[in-house]
């Protein structure tokens, strides 16, 4: 077992450069990181430099209709003061005002903002199958792009888009490779008392082992589409005070592989969270989100409590309800930035049959930035634990209950190049380390790989 679920939000859409771009990525060479969660993520939220507000425009110097600066009026002049008298300006005679500037057409209000990245490199891994004995490691080459766009409207109203790929390809273990495409759209609306917003993210993978909250099923092939669409509605009874709801609906269709049940399911999801600045200056965030989600898989089965799979069993039915709470922190500190990304989160997954698959789970994690030269070097490291247990499902050949511990930690570097290049060099390292009940399961695995990044 211990195949990381893969399921990204992300990003597609565009017309002519997003398709283009992501098609050359398809065709390339590329890695894919590994996941943080062992389920899909969080919609992206907001690139924060498009959240900050712009600074207002400089009022500017009054003006006569003449266009000649109009005279400080602010204090009394002295009646015996006689003025100088000014030099003849042929603009002082009596003539027709000039007819006052067209404002600006609803097209030319829009504000449009964007920004990339693209990623070339390559690396080794050293557990390619994530194989508990007979490790295979291999080489491989990443590519990795993603462009966002914003626009901004003049009632407030944003339409946000990311359009993301990522290949993978080994250079021998062709069969280990994985390919994703992804699309994500929103449009935020804000009124006055509350803010609207619908979410709408699609994505494209293939891969040969999935690991799904902690089962694997080893086919032949993961080929799979994603579509998912959430609208949300957010209060702000406090300028630092921010509740949101929302409501998802998921559909996930796999490649059918022959003589097994499909994997295909559909989801509901709903989720709460309360989010409060605690300070502005440094800008520090605590933000609690609860979730909500019903699995229904269309043709997959449940087991029975010894872990059979009888003719006569409903098709397998998950609840799963989950609670984060997100620390953010940003500093200064001299002429240097950090940012502290602290998560503790817990999990109830219930198998509505047999229990077969009921767990309770809690996990932590720690994400650290650091620059020690703005803009120009970043180093990050990023720490994650969790620990399943499993109410009824027991090892095979072994008593008690079927446990996992996960221990996943990445430590980065990135290096501007140039002042006037949008070139860095990026390099990272990571572990892996999965334990289980069942020693088959357990794996260990590093990953390292450096490459060359663009942005704009």
């Amino acid at each position: 077992m211990g195949r990381r679920a893969v399921a990204r939000s992300g990003s597609l859409g565009g017309v002519g450069l997003a398709g283009a771009l992501i098609g050359a990525l398809l065709v390339g060479a590329a890695r894919v990181p590994a996941q943080d969660e062992m389920d899909r993520q969080d919609l992206p939220e907001r690139p924060d430099d498009f959240a900050r507000p712009r600074p207002a425009d400089v009022a500017p110097v009054r003006s006569e209709a003449s266009g000649r600066p109009v005279p400080d009026q602010g204090a009394r002049k002295d009646p015996r003061f006689i003025p100088e008298v000014p030099e003849f300006d042929p603009r002082d005679l009596p003539g027709d005002a000039p007819p006052p500037a067209a404002p600006p057409s609803f097209w030319e209000a829009i504000k449009l903002r964007h920004r990339g990245r693209v990623r070339l490199g390559a690396g080794h891994d050293t557990n390619v199958f994530r194989a508990a004995r007979r490790r295979t490691g291999d080489g491989f080459g990443n590519a990795d792009a993603k462009v966002e766009l914003l626009a901004t409207f003049p009632q407030g109203a944003q339409v946000f888009a990311e359009f993301g790929g990522q290949t993978l390809m080994y250079f021998e273990r062709d069969q280990a490779d994985e390919h994703f495409a992804s699309a994500f759209v929103e449009v935020f609306q804000p009124t006055t008392w509350f803010d609207f917003g619908v979410q709408n993210a699609f994505e494209f993978s293939r891969q040969n082992l999935l690991d799904d909250n902690g089962d694997l099923f080893p086919r032949g092939r993961f080929g799979s589409l994603d579509e998912e669409v959430r609208a949300y509605v957010i209060a702000r009874p406090h300028a630092d005070l921010a509740l949101e709801a929302g409501a998802a609906y998921r559909w996930k269709d796999y490649d059918e592989n022959r003589g097994v049940d499909s994997l295909d399911y559909e989801e509901v999801r709903l989720d709460a969270s309360v989010s409060w600045r605690l300070s502005r200056d440094p800008r520090t965030r605590l933000k609690l989100k609860y979730r909500f989600r019903r699995r229904d898989y269309r043709e997959f089965r449940a087991r029975a409590r010894d872990g059979t799979i009888g003719d006569d069993e409903p098709h397998l039915d998950l609840h799963r309800h989950q609670l984060n709470l997100t620390y953010f922190q940003d500093l200064r500190l001299g002429g240097q930035q950090l940012r502290l990304v602290g998560g503790l989160g817990l999990a109830y997954n219930r198998d509505l049959h047999k229990n077969d698959r009921s767990y309770r789970e809690g996990s932590t994690s720690l994400q650290l930035e650091w620059w020690p030269k703005p803009e120009w070097t970043r180093l990050e490291t990023r720490v994650r634990a969790l620990g399943r247990d499993f109410l009824v499902r027991q090892p095979p050949g072994r008593g008690g209950r079927l446990h996992h511990r996960l221990v996943d930690v990445s430590v980065g570097v990135w290096q501007r190049l140039h002042e006037e290049w949008p070139l860095a060099l990026y390099g990272n390292v990571s572990f892996t380390g999965w334990r289980s009940g069942d020693p088959l399961e357990a794996y260990q695995r590093f990953v390292f790989e450096a490459g060359l990044e663009a942005s704009w």
